[in-house]
């Protein structure tokens, strides 16, 4: 089946930027049946758990649809000095596969910013681009004041867009991802999710143990629920709550498989490879 340019490339493009945002974007689009979603939560609420993923954790995931893998993903963490200050990033980088970049094209990467002492996100940045658009964001998290304030800038051509937007108690998408593990230790956690200039409300809930295997090797891990709801914005679309299904590596405390039903079949990614850093 040959999908039309126009919905190929939204679902290449999602692939391609990041884990999490390819679960955003594409069970809101075409997951199954509406779900009631629990309420949320603060980020700094009891039973979220903000961790520092540990130094020199490296982790690689390929993602792909319908069993036929579409792009790839890989994060570090890092030791640097930032505003004099010590601070541990989370780099991460993402592209299409060459078997599809001879059609279409994408790339991303991004660095997060945590305090090492609260676990908390500091700053975040993304750049995005294909062959026709650029997208860049960068965030800061201003935690006394309980908000992250957004700066967008896209690029289409000769054509600029630039945006300005104030999230309360959001995350971005590394962070909420990372905080996967709070759930997989039996706590069901909740928080706001922000993906470029639109916001959900994610809640994750364990259901369970299981012996996965992906290419990275054979886990014992638990089964996390994850509910997405997306905030209701200014247009007259109604918010949708979805499901996706993920498992955490009791050891590693990592994602190491992820998949969420789509329009067009399955979306999935897994782990393909991993370093787990100092103390893990």
């Amino acid at each position: 089946m040959v999908l039309p340019r126009s919905t190929r490339g939204k679902v290449l493009l999602a692939l391609a930027c990041a884990v999490a945002a390819a679960v955003v974007v594409y069970w809101h689009r075409y997951g199954p049946e509406d779900i009631p979603p629990p309420a949320p939560l603060p980020p700094d609420a009891p039973g979220l758990r903000l961790a520092v993923p540990p130094v020199g954790q490296t982790l690689t995931y390929v993602f792909g649809l319908n069993d036929v893998p579409a792009a790839t993903l890989t994060t570090s963490v890092t030791e640097v000095t930032s505003d004099g200050r010590l601070r541990v990033a989370l780099d991460y980088t993402a592209k299409t596969t060459p078997a599809l970049e001879a059609i279409w094209k994408a790339t991303a990467a991004g660095r997060t910013l945590y305090d090492p002492e609260t676990g908390r996100p500091l700053s975040a940045q993304l750049l995005s681009v294909t062959s026709r658009r650029r997208k860049e964001t960068q965030a800061t998290f201003d935690w006394a004041a309980g908000v992250v304030r957004i700066s967008m800038r896209r690029e289409r051509g000769e054509k600029v867009k630039e945006k300005e937007l104030v999230f309360e108690d959001a995350l971005d998408i590394p962070s909420a991802f990372a905080a996967l593990g709070a759930a997989a230790q039996g706590d069901a956690v909740s928080t706001r999710v922000f993906s470029l200039d639109d916001l959900y409300e994610v809640t994750a809930e364990p259901r369970g143990t299981a012996t996965v295997e992906v290419k990275a090797g054979t886990f014992e891990a638990t089964e996390v629920a994850v509910f997405i709801r997306k905030v209701e914005t200014d247009d007259d679309e109604e918010p949708k709550s979805r499901n996706v299904r993920v498992w955490v590596a009791d050891d590693l405390g990592v994602p190491v498989r992820l998949e969420t039903q789509i329009l067009f079949g399955r979306v999935y990614a897994e782990l393909v490879s991993f370093e787990p850093g100092e103390g893990a």
